[in-house]
């Protein structure tokens, strides 16, 4: 493809990071990354969102994780650092750098009780640090300890950044003018256009149940290599709300899957794609609605919803994978905290239990695990009295799930209860646990088929 050699640069540029795009101080994004892929479309509306606000120069360093903005769980701070000044020919170019520290499960019914929310503040200005802001940050009650040590490590990072980009600047006379991101978003625009044009083009429908009792409807549309995903009919939340720019980003998670655009993310991959919502639905959080719950099971609604919508337009027999995804944190004494994510696929690829076992005090019972189902079934038991929270995806079922697949048996959290019988925890909560109740987690990720062989 021509006009790769932005992406080729910038991905090598950017190796180390995690999650982190390139974004023109116009709102173009030229690279994206994400270890949440659902993340990777967000980066335009929270540059376009902190520059409106706030005016940076280079070097300087802003922070964020303002869930209406573009931000996602409130553990995952994004970081802004402009590497260049505008000029005649050449937008300013913006790096985002999207960081965890520290996560915690709050479940709540306002965003601020889920959560320390920064707005985009700055926090080093002219290459001085803005002490009384972090400060000031750090002594809210929400704010982990750690905040102070893990922000001054994230700077220094930032600033190495910095540095390694002038020095591409002078030596390698490396500079994206407007018209070399024009041909690059072209080019990309046009790759994902008739990689989606090879396979069937149409339209398919689908609807997802919540637990929570929000239902989403989907008509997808899929013409001449470009997309459009239409929730019209989707209910208003009533315990479930994730933002637009989330959803945007579920929904390209799942096209540049299936139509092999994962490697390419940029504003003319994105382009293909276009989203309508109705107002007042759970698709577009507003402050003070909680997000904590819509990021692991509103998120995974609108990839299944998506996944079973395009198996009607494109015929495609392969397996029919769910997210099947909870995330768990464990509350001991003296604030020890054991927070684990789980998939039926990741710890089917790997996972320490002796690791585990040595650090906090939980005993593993059982360990079984199938990578050809994505099945998981974990069974273990707490050693000291302690606070369970959790919040999965767990609630999603599909009202119409696709001919020919079927779902396999419910994704489960059990407690084992006073008459060794296991009951059902929901899909998101808190609970405390005494010493020696066992707690079993049984996860399938995926939909079986109804196929004659």
């Amino acid at each position: 493809m021509q006009s790769s050699w932005i992406h080729d640069l910038t991905d090598l540029f950017l190796a180390k990071e995690a999650s982190t795009a390139l974004v023109t101080s116009d709102g173009d994004i030229l690279f994206a990354k994400s270890n949440l892929e659902f993340e990777c479309t967000s980066f335009q509306s929270i540059v376009e969102y902190s520059l409106k606000h706030i005016a940076l120069r280079p070097g300087d360093i802003l922070i964020t994780n303002d869930p209406y903005i573009g931000g996602t769980f409130l553990h995952r701070y994004t970081f802004l650092i402009p590497l260049t000044a505008p000029s005649p020919n050449s937008n300013s170019l913006i790096l985002c750098v999207r960081r965890e520290n520290s996560p915690r499960l709050c479940p709540a019914k306002k965003i601020d009780d889920e959560g320390l929310r920064i707005p985009p503040t700055p926090i080093l200005q002219n290459g001085n640090i803005i002490t009384p802001i972090i400060d000031a940050i750090a002594a809210h009650p929400l704010c982990p300890e750690s905040f102070k040590n893990w922000i001054d490590l994230s700077i220094r990072d930032l600033q190495e950044h910095f540095k390694k980009w002038k020095s591409l600047e002078k030596n390698l006379s490396v500079h994206f003018s407007n018209q070399q991101i024009k041909k690059a978003l072209s080019d990309s625009r046009k790759f994902a256009i008739e990689k989606i044009a090879e396979k069937t083009q149409g339209e398919g429908r689908s609807e997802v149940l919540l637990d929570t009792g929000e239902v989403l409807k989907l008509r997808l549309e899929v013409r001449d290599g470009q997309a459009k995903a239409d929730f019209g009919g989707t209910s208003p939340g009533l315990q479930t709300f994730i933002s637009d720019s989330t959803t945007l980003g579920a929904c390209y998670d799942v096209i540049s899957e299936f139509y092999g655009l994962n490697l390419l993310k940029n504003s003319g991959t994105f382009s293909i794609l276009q989203v309508v919502k109705p107002s007042g639905c759970f698709l577009n959080a507003k402050f003070p609605q909680p997000t904590n719950r819509g990021l692991q099971s509103g998120v995974s609604a609108v990839k299944l919803a998506m996944n079973m919508a395009l198996r009607q337009i494109v015929k495609n027999q392969e397996c029919l994978k769910t997210e099947s995804d909870v995330r768990i944190e464990m509350v001991f004494s003296k604030d020890r905290r054991w927070f684990s994510q789980w998939s039926a696929e990741s710890v089917c690829e790997s996972f320490s239990l002796q690791k585990t076992e040595t650090n906090y005090p939980i005993k593993f019972l059982k360990l079984e695990k199938s990578n050809e189902k994505s099945h998981l079934h974990i069974e273990f038991k707490t050693l000291e009295p302690c606070q369970i929270r959790w919040n999965s995806d767990f609630s999603v079922h599909p009202l119409k799930p696709p001919t020919p697949w079927k779902p396999t048996a419910s994704s489960l959290l059990e407690v084992l209860d006073q008459n060794q019988e296991w009951t059902k925890l929901p899909s998101y909560g808190i609970s405390d646990l005494a010493p020696g109740v066992q707690v079993r987690v049984r996860m399938w990720g995926h939909f079986e088929s109804n196929a004659k062989p």
